[in-house]
């Protein structure tokens, strides 16, 4: 029980809001308690340091193919604005 509530205050203040008490107890039971498996465990879960700092929000930067081909359509609708503009 000491290893549990130990490593329920270390995710409380390093890894909030990646897991919650069910997760440590469920790694915790999966490992049979033995502390240095919950700490590897845990430790791949921690934010690389190149990481720190980026808010949540910002890690999905990728583009679905339809966004990318509704940025197409508007490009080439400005080009052809552009033509016809020049063409007047």
């Amino acid at each position: 029980m000491r290893i549990y509530k130990a490593k329920l205050e270390f995710v409380d203040q390093n890894l909030k809001g990646r897991l919650d008490h069910d997760d440590v107890a469920r790694i915790c039971h999966l490992v049979d308690f033995d502390e240095t498996k919950i700490d590897s465990k845990l430790a791949s879960y921690i934010t690389n340091e190149k990481y720190r700092g980026l808010e949540e929000f910002e890690w999905q930067t990728s583009k679905t193919p339809a966004d990318k081909k509704a940025e197409r359509q508007e490009r080439e609708r400005a080009a052809d604005r552009k033509r016809i503009y020049k063409e007047r």
